[in-house]
């Protein structure tokens, strides 16, 4: 069975969107609020070519939305979730986004419910972060590493993951304004 016209506009509608967030002055900063508004059209991306293999929820607390961040940093993390998580696992499963603030202080998480990562490829992506490498690790996980860095003097990226269980990147970082 095709896709309706709806259907198809829809995507198309979200494609567009998304092109025009990437493209337009990437290095300018973006809100929280921002990001996740271009996330959910990437995740609607997702669910038209994946089904019901997930369902997605946003648990970010208001006093983030505001939150200056580089653009795009959650897609890849959200892509690598769905991809390598949970459209592997024949029963699909749950992405749940949270954001909340404690001082200046920022903490993002990007949790599902997937397949997960052996405990010898984690040991190596973890070896990867903290070296700032790339070979294992994967190109978009490498740049937001590098990125988070570069920009947020205290700024981190944490993988933890249970094979057959899934995986919890973390992310937390001091933003100067807010």
């Amino acid at each position: 069975q095709g896709a309706s016209p709806e259907e198809i506009s829809t995507v198309i509608r979200c494609v567009s969107d998304i092109l025009k967030y990437a493209l337009s002055a990437p290095g300018e900063p973006v809100t929280v609020e921002e990001e996740i508004q271009y996330l959910k059209k990437y995740a609607a991306i997702q669910k038209f070519r994946f089904g019901d293999q997930f369902i997605i929820y946003y648990e970010v607390d208001d006093e983030v939305m505001d939150a200056a961040v580089f653009r795009l940093f959650l897609q890849p993390l959200v892509e690598n979730a769905i991809v390598h998580g949970l459209a592997v696992k024949p029963e699909g499963g749950r992405l749940h986004i949270r954001s909340w603030i404690r001082g200046k202080r920022i903490f993002i998480s990007v949790s599902d419910t997937g397949a997960g990562i052996a405990p010898e490829r984690l040991a190596e992506i973890r070896e990867e972060l903290r070296n700032g490498e790339s070979q294992k690790l994967g190109i978009g996980v490498s740049n937001i590493s590098r990125r988070i860095k570069t920009m947020y003097p205290d700024g981190e990226l944490l993988i933890d993951s249970r094979e057959g269980r899934g995986t919890v990147v973390r992310m937390a970082f001091t933003v100067a304004e807010m």
